[in-house]
């Protein structure tokens, strides 16, 4: 009867952390990057897990921007104004809300 209530997490116990690109994991379940996009949306949405975005600063001024999308097109889009800097993104920090329990087994 035990196992349909939900557990509280321990304040004291490590969150998992996890670093993985949406085009990484797409490639993986082999499925369409917009799908894990709207996969990993909805799971935040839903509360299974928290969002935190990073960015790397270049400390480059924003007129910069356009000469550098161009020197590097394949990660044109990574680079965005912010801060009033150039900065990377880079991937999200995923952080898992669900937190199993551990059960016993009950001897015969």
């Amino acid at each position: 009867k035990g196992g349909s209530r939900k557990s509280m997490p321990d304040p004291n116990a490590k969150q998992s952390i996890q670093e993985m690109p949406n085009r990484y994991l797409a490639k993986i379940l082999e499925l369409d990057h917009s799908t894990i996009s709207r996969y990993r949306a909805a799971a935040a949405e839903a509360g299974y897990i928290t969002l935190f975005h990073q960015y790397e600063d270049t400390e480059l001024p924003p007129n910069y921007l356009s000469a550098l999308q161009a020197s590097m097109p394949e990660e044109s889009d990574k680079y965005i104004i912010r801060d009033d800097t150039i900065q990377r993104q880079l991937p999200d920090r995923i952080f898992s809300n669900i937190h199993l329990k551990y059960r016993r087994p009950r001897a015969p």
